[in-house]
């Protein structure tokens, strides 16, 4: 099926994307939070919006797992994206979208503009899993996957 042009032209304004499956998933300490590196912001970079589609619902074969959480941060770990639920066995969000606190106005998410990262060095966006229940992100049956999208413009580049 082909994309109509609103749609195409609202996939082209994302500049980075990185889907993550229950196979990227290795962590074996039970119930520990694992970070997966996705992009790297620039030095003189902006992020102007960050958002994650869950293509599958992440499970288990035993069933134990009762929840799979993701934020998207930096060194705020939910900066961009604040935690979501991406397990069968949860109420898992399919998207979400700019809900971290650099996006976050009083209450309201998705009301801030963009997080400028003015410092002499750049830094990594990451994903970060969360599993809650009796099971390590690492006993998923390849089972989930989620992409992750942003749009980041590096300032550098038009000096």
């Amino acid at each position: 099926m082909s994309l109509t042009s609103n749609q195409q032209s609202s996939r082209q304004d994302w500049t980075h994307s990185k889907t993550i499956t229950a196979d990227d998933l290795v962590e074996a300490t039970t119930v520990t939070a694992e970070t997966v590196p996705l992009f790297e912001i620039p030095a003189d970079g902006i992020v102007e919006k960050v958002a994650f589609y869950l293509n599958t619902a992440f499970d288990d074969a035993a069933g134990d797992l009762d929840q799979m959480l993701i934020t998207v941060g930096d060194t705020d770990v939910d900066g961009f994206i604040a935690s979501s639920e991406l397990a069968l066995d949860g109420t898992e969000l399919s998207s979400a979208i700019n809900s971290g606190a650099y996006f976050t106005v009083g209450t309201d998410a998705n009301t801030g503009n963009q997080k400028v990262y003015d410092v002499a060095s750049a830094t990594t966006m990451n994903a970060i899993f969360t599993p809650v229940g009796t099971n390590s992100s690492n006993l998923l049956t390849s089972v989930g996957s989620v992409t992750v999208m942003a749009k980041i413009v590096d300032f550098s580049k038009a000096k």
